[in-house]
């Protein structure tokens, strides 16, 4: 039987709370097309790539521990090992878990295996089981979680970098993201929205895991990605962070951060059943079995109605409209 909702249930609901620190305007950083397929098809001659560095002056800079599942993505993989090569970051530990797979991928992974500094191609528990491999052989003081099919946008890690060195508080940054097509052009732009747990519950995510970063303390809270999940562990991972960390512990950044790729026949695309019954299983897992009942089912118009809202005020009325399908995608073809 579900939970009532009830005294607790409230603490988890915020409407109009903004945790955005950046000062920047809201929409004054963006990445075109041109720029994000330059970034990922040419390596650049100066990158040092993703393996601990043997510079000394760079154990100056935190360390930052990138973590890439990878299945049968050898289409894509190149693409987004160079997203995190081409950072430029001096101190990047790129730790890529592969699950065995059968096509292009280890070939890639050999060839960039200067710059990886862990990588692994053998038969795992899926994908939740690849992060758990890949984080704890991490020793970075920050995280990042980027899929072999997603890219990082240019500069995001020494973005992510100054806003831990600068606020010590903050545990978590994250920003706007970008949709890609199997070209690497944008297809569509996604605001990172103001944190809300409540949100997170009831309605959906307020950011997205390609396009964040959190600190190493943090995670070793968070513990390990649930075995059983194996479509929703971005949501998990979301979800139980925000019961670690609060608003003032999240930072966010107009500045796009990562990109998300779309195409037919990726794992996602056509999953609904799967992923309502994981769903159901985080809700049990987390007393947050509300969220279906009566209550939480009014609590999502809310929400519904206050994303609507949060898109306005970041894309305007055209955005809006576009979400609502009643007019075309404003960012289509940029």
């Amino acid at each position: 039987m579900d939970a009532p909702f009830g005294a607790r249930q409230v603490t988890e609901l915020s409407f109009g709370a903004t945790n955005i620190l950046d000062e920047a305007p809201l929409n004054s950083a963006s990445f075109s097309s041109a720029e994000l397929i330059e970034f990922v098809t040419h390596r650049d001659p100066g990158a040092d790539g993703g393996r601990q560095p043997a510079d000394p002056s760079a154990t100056a800079t935190p360390r930052v521990s990138i973590v890439m599942p990878s299945y049968n993505h050898g289409h894509f993989i190149e693409n987004s090992l160079l997203s995190v090569i081409n950072q430029g970051y001096p101190n990047v530990e790129l730790i890529v878990m592969d699950g065995g797979s059968a096509d292009t991928t280890r070939a890639v992974l050999e060839r960039y295996a200067n710059d990886i500094a862990v990588w692994r191609s053998e038969r795992d528990g899926g994908q939740s089981d690849a992060l758990n491999k890949g984080f704890q052989a991490a020793t970075g003081e920050i995280f990042g979680w980027l899929n072999s099919d997603d890219i990082y946008c240019p500069g995001a890690i020494a973005f992510a970098v100054d806003v831990f060195r600068n606020h010590p508080e903050v545990e978590v940054v994250y920003g706007d993201w970008y949709t890609l097509g199997l070209d690497h052009r944008i297809t569509t732009r996604y605001f990172g929205l103001p944190y809300s747990r409540g949100q997170m519950i009831t309605e959906g995510v307020f950011c997205n895991a390609q396009a964040m970063f959190w600190r190493q303390d943090l995670h070793r809270r968070f513990g390990e990605f649930d075995l059983r999940l194996h479509y929703t562990m971005d949501y998990d991972l979301i979800l139980r962070l925000t019961g670690l960390a609060g608003a003032d512990a999240f930072f966010r950044t107009p500045r796009p951060l990562g990109c998300f790729r779309v195409y037919p026949g990726q794992k996602t695309g056509s999953a609904d059943e799967p992923v309502a019954i994981e769903h159901r299983l985080i809700a049990d897992k987390l007393g947050t079995t509300w969220k279906y009942g009566l209550s939480g089912r009014a609590v999502r118009l809310l929400y519904r109605a206050k994303r609507v809202r949060d898109y306005y005020l970041r894309g305007g009325l055209e955005y809006v409209m576009w979400k609502l399908g009643v007019a075309s995608n404003p960012v289509q073809g940029s």
